[in-house]
């Protein structure tokens, strides 16, 4: 019964310590009402604009996570209705919001606040566009871009980053903008999830195990 109990303690460290536990994974669904949705998971809708919106967790739980998020060029319902390459449900893909390369709004940034400074984060971004041609839309995290065609033979496309460090404020921003080539840049999701227990939670774990480790050797 000890044992249990400590371990209780640990664990609950692990959620006090982190952002592991306090944001396990966020949903925003752009040009679409916040909510659950057919997948079961909750998802905020896309800002637009750079006031700070607080963010629920997949689980429709309130985070100390917020949101800005820069204007876009348009907004439509075109998308595949069945995604064959993610598990979005058709409440969402069809959804998106776009960006115009030679526009005013040529590009859009969005910024995560109160993530647990230098946390990993894993981020997914999912664009869909049913068009004849392609929608190469770029996607750079801290001088790291990655790309996706949001239209092309399977009118859809995602990228994932993985690993991705928040900086020492808890800040971690993101910038959509047209590929080379391309007038259209697309994105109908963003999915954010914690990409490995932060410093703290694992420092918590590990420290955990050795006491277990040397209370075990003592008897």
């Amino acid at each position: 019964m000890k044992k249990v109990h400590f371990l209780g303690t640990v664990l609950a460290g692990v959620m006090l310590a982190g952002g592991w536990a306090s944001a396990a994974r966020i949903l925003i669904a752009e040009n679409n009402t916040a909510g659950v949705k057919g997948d079961g998971n909750y998802y905020n809708a896309g800002g637009t604009s750079s006031t700070a919106a607080a963010l629920k967790d997949s689980a429709g739980v309130a985070t100390s996570v917020t949101m800005t998020h820069t204007n876009y060029f348009g907004k439509g319902t075109s998308g595949v209705t069945s995604s064959v390459i993610s598990s979005y449900p058709s409440d969402v893909t069809p959804n998106w919001r776009d960006v115009k390369t030679g526009s005013a709004i040529p590009s859009l940034t969005v910024t995560f606040a109160n993530l647990t400074p230098n946390g990993l984060y894993d981020l997914t971004f999912y664009g869909s566009f049913i068009a004849a041609g392609d929608n190469f839309t770029d996607i750079t995290i801290n001088g790291v871009t990655q790309q996706y065609n949001a239209s092309g033979t399977a009118d859809e496309g995602k990228t994932t980053f993985n690993s991705v460090a928040a900086d020492g404020s808890g800040n971690l921003a993101f910038i959509i903008a047209p590929s080379s080539g391309s007038t259209y840049g697309f994105v109908n999701v963003i999915d954010i999830s914690s990409a490995v227990p932060e410093p703290a939670s694992l420092g918590l774990l590990t420290a955990g195990g050795m006491i277990l480790a040397m209370r075990r050797r003592r008897k």
